[in-house]
């Protein structure tokens, strides 16, 4: 027997029911080294028969399947085993010269686990379901008259409920010296499934439908296994009905389910299942924070690449940065060399104009005038008698109020501060620049 604690929770029940006076349905539970065994038989051939036959039935399977060995790599063959070693049994004591014996039989179904998984193994027309999912699978075929005719298309499930054959079978342990063995292949587990063994009690009354919306409804097994009897016996209860409903529960959620049923762990679990929410909440929540601002920062980092990447694609090549500019016309070359006075070059601040004398108007038009008006000569030009014009290399000697300009260009008189050529209104009233002589390139040296 295992010493480690068992997977499964069990809910059973069996009742005579209203009709008959001897219950001979049988059931039983046991641990073996490798796992958990289940079995119902319901018997038959008289009170007493039918009785005995299913309590031999079940005694004997628990016995031969504690016996497989937990590392055999055969245990569908070792399972087969143990029905026929009940079979033999129950076929031995039919044969004694006993009236009440002389007919007996059973059916038999043996629900064997080993970790997350199980095997089922039947003879007759008890039955094993799955419950997963909310979905009932019957993992068992009924070795009846009635089925093989479904088998074979005569009839539909519904109508085989009511024939009169329904219980009539064709296969059951000690009817024969031998008998045939149905054994599934392994079949692995999931948390909270359920298996559900019966006898034709529950399933020859109530359809897989029933069955499947009364599990629905949830609860503990054995609160489920109430309901359903007492739907079976609701239908006239006419037989035996005997029920196994195990559930798989591993360990850790066995003691989930444990720890919450008590109301002083519910409250402090609320807590730290709430306080765990919101931490993995806000977790997120930073994670997107963070990804955000990445975004952004990659987005501020492409736009102030992008006017650097444009400047580096205008700029021209290296070869082409290298090669000198062609030289430029400059206007202020051909434009005339004006000397200024010494003392005008290095001073910033003009003198204020003097005073014209009485009766004389200045000669001097334009923006410059106020600040030439001291260097350049007084003539009368807005008197109607012009002046004569100078005779080359001849120089007129300045008024006695202004001394001439230390500066000297070649064919004429350097006067005053710079003036430009429009600025200045040649004697004999032309504004022309070109008709002043041309400058040379450099100025005289005073004598």
């Amino acid at each position: 027997m295992s010493s480690a604690p068992s997977p499964w929770v069990l809910g059973a029940r069996s009742e005579t029911g209203y009709v008959r006076s001897v219950n001979e349905d049988r059931m039983g539970w046991t641990r073996t080294p490798y796992g958990d065994v289940f079995a119902v038989s319901d018997g038959m051939g008289g009170h007493l028969g039918g009785a005995l036959a299913a309590e031999i039935t079940v005694r004997t399977l628990q016995q031969q399947l504690a016996l497989i060995p937990p590392a055999s790599n055969r245990f569908g063959d070792h399972v087969r085993q143990a029905f026929l070693v009940a079979n033999r049994d129950v076929f031995t004591k039919r044969e004694a010269n006993d009236p009440l014996t002389r007919e007996m039989g059973a059916t038999g179904v043996a629900l064997v686990t080993s970790g997350a998984r199980f095997i089922v193994a039947h003879v007759g027309d008890s039955r094993a379901y799955l419950w997963r999912g909310h979905q009932l699978r019957q993992l068992t075929r009924d070795h009846t008259r009635v089925q093989g005719m479904v088998d074979s298309g005569l009839l539909s499930a519904q109508q085989a409920l009511t024939h009169p054959d329904a219980s009539v079978l064709d296969r059951a342990i000690g009817h024969q010296a031998t008998v045939d063995v149905d054994v599934t292949d392994w079949i692995d587990l999931e948390p909270s499934d359920m298996l559900l063994l019966c006898s034709d009690g529950l399933c020859g009354y109530m359809t897989d439908a029933e069955i499947a919306a009364i599990l629905s409804a949830g609860g503990d097994p054995q609160a489920c296994t109430n309901r359903l009897i007492e739907a079976a016996l609701g239908k006239g209860g006419h037989d035996n009905v005997t029920v196994q409903l195990v559930r798989f529960a591993p360990s850790t959620m066995r003691t989930l389910n444990r720890a919450l049923a008590r109301p002083a762990f519910v409250a402090p679990a609320c807590i730290g299942l709430t306080a765990i929410a919101a931490y993995v909440m806000a977790a997120n929540q930073m994670d997107s924070y963070r990804k955000q601002v990445a975004e952004l920062r990659a987005d501020l980092q492409n736009v102030a690449a992008a006017p650097m990447a444009s400047a580096a694609s205008a700029a021209p090549p290296a070869s082409a940065a290298s090669t000198p500019a062609p030289a430029l016309p400059n206007p202020a070359a051909s434009a005339p060399v004006i000397a200024l006075p010494a003392s005008a070059a290095t001073s910033s601040a003009r003198p204020a104009p003097r005073p014209l004398p009485s009766g004389a108007s200045s000669a001097v038009v334009g923006p410059a005038a106020a600040a030439r008006s001291q260097a350049l000569p007084h003539t009368s030009a807005a008197t109607t008698k012009a002046k004569p014009a100078a005779r080359p290399g001849h120089v007129n000697p300045p008024p006695p109020h202004q001394q001439p300009s230390k500066a000297t260009l070649s064919g004429g008189t350097a006067s005053g501060p710079a003036a430009t050529p429009s600025d200045v209104v040649p004697a004999g009233g032309a504004s022309t620049p070109s008709a002043e002589p041309a400058p040379s390139a450099s100025a005289a040296a005073p004598p």
